[in-house]
């Protein structure tokens, strides 16, 4: 009997596509940013991703990386496009003939939560996962956290390779050049990144045409007797 692939919860599919929650903001009174750069500032929220050789997000960490999560926007679409990091790369079958790696797989933060998207034939959003949230003491696991979402799809999930290091693993102590990514074992975090202090403005200095407009009395001269 052929598995059944679950689809994606209501609240993962609304975020997609807007739902009553892109609805409700139509309505409302509240201007929401037009162009790109509106968006990115008014929708994206840093993560610190940081790697673990370990299964437990235990021990030295491999790398980390900062990423651009979202949080506000009344749909997934709205979102800051760099939310998204391409993470892996899978073939279609087992066959032994089937060479092609066209399956492929991105991961991001939407409003604390963590979501992977599946793209194939050309549809970017064949299927969207919802994750755990991503809070300080959450730890995600290859197995049970990425693995697990390989499986659910007709896929051939044992092929899967990470992306951003065509199929190397990182070595516990060193750094990619790229920063971490999400590899094929161990475990990793997502932590909000703290944001930087507001510098205050130096006091200005004043110029010396600020004193243009005085003027030096002269002091007048006594005749002398």
């Amino acid at each position: 009997m052929p598995f059944r692939v679950p689809p994606a919860s209501k609240k993962a599919a609304d975020a997609a596509g807007g739902g009553a929650a892109f609805k409700a903001e139509l309505k409302s009174d509240k201007i929401l940013p037009e162009t790109r750069k509106q968006k990115d500032k008014a929708f994206g929220e840093a993560y610190t991703l940081t790697t673990y050789g370990s299964d437990d997000c235990g021990g030295k960490p491999i790398a980390s990386k900062t990423i651009r999560g979202c949080k506000g926007s009344p749909s997934l679409k709205e979102c800051p496009k760099d939310m998204w990091t391409k993470a892996y790369t899978c073939k279609k079958t087992e066959k032994p003939d089937d060479m092609v790696y066209s399956e492929n797989w991105s991961w991001g933060v939407y409003k604390g939560q963590f979501l992977m998207r599946y793209e194939s034939g050309g549809n970017t959003w064949k299927h969207l996962e919802p994750g755990k949230m991503a809070y300080d003491d959450t730890c995600y696991q290859w197995l049970d956290d990425v693995q697990h979402v390989f499986l659910l799809q007709k896929l051939n999930a044992p092929s899967c390779k990470p992306i951003n290091s065509f199929g190397q693993k990182e070595k516990l102590g060193e750094s990619s050049k790229s920063g971490a990514f999400l590899g094929t074992s161990g475990s990793f975090k997502l932590v909000k990144a703290p944001k930087a202090p507001v510098a205050k403005p130096a006091p200005k200095k004043k110029k010396s045409s600020d004193f243009a407009g005085s003027k030096t009395v002269a002091t007048p001269k006594v005749p002398k007797v």
